[in-house]
């Protein structure tokens, strides 16, 4: 596990966005340095355990067309598709993020950043379950993103609808001591690694 920035407790909102900027060039390069087949064997891993880990009110799951080296979530949207699963994936709409549902036939196009989705005309779907990636978590559920908020305000906006299950997919050298925390970030119900599914301990959770 990596070390972390100081603790962010008391520390201006400014200062707070430092410290996760500081943090994402190591996260992302730890990520990156990873074995691309050890990545893909991982990979593997993760689909296994979040499907055991999936609520079976067949609930529509929001998944990720991974960019760079996040976690390949392919395997894993196929089979959710396969078991009946209705799976959107990420559109970008001004700051806000939609999930249109995965077809077969869907042509996928560019959304920035590096993303894909299917376009316009694709359905859209109500998650109960948000799948999100990342570059660095902690054990209280803190995520470390991209710094643009797409995910904290997508999942603000899920749980405003109702109960939604989010759970991060990461490897486990993604893992560090502690995230840098503002008010209007989201935490994780649950984190996914090759290892098992990791949910965020009491004790972590109530320090923040």
């Amino acid at each position: 596990m990596s070390s972390s920035p100081p603790s962010e407790r008391d520390a201006p909102p400014g200062d707070v966005a430092a410290l996760k900027r500081a943090m994402r060039s190591d996260a992302a390069a730890r990520r990156d340095a990873l074995d691309p087949g050890e990545r893909s064997l991982h990979a593997l891993s993760i689909a296994r355990h979040v499907l055991a880990a999936l609520p079976e009110n067949g609930g529509a799951v929001a998944a990720y067309l991974p960019i760079r080296s996040e976690v390949d979530t392919a395997l894993l949207i196929a089979l959710l598709r396969a078991d009946g699963r209705s799976v959107g994936v990420p559109a970008i709409r001004g700051k806000a993020l939609e999930f249109r549902l995965v077809e077969d036939d869907a042509l996928l196009e560019p959304q920035g950043f590096g993303t894909r989705a299917p376009g316009e005309g694709a359905a859209r779907i109500e998650p109960t379950v948000i799948l999100a990636p990342l570059l660095a978590f902690d054990a209280a559920g803190g995520r470390l993103g991209y710094g643009r908020g797409f995910y904290d305000r997508a999942i603000e906006t899920a749980r405003a609808r109702g109960p939604v299950l989010v759970m991060g997919l990461a490897f486990d050298a993604q893992a560090v001591e502690r995230v840098p925390f503002l008010a209007h970030d989201q935490p994780l119900d649950a984190v996914v690694t090759e290892s098992g599914v990791r949910v965020p301990s009491a004790a972590a959770s109530r320090s923040r």
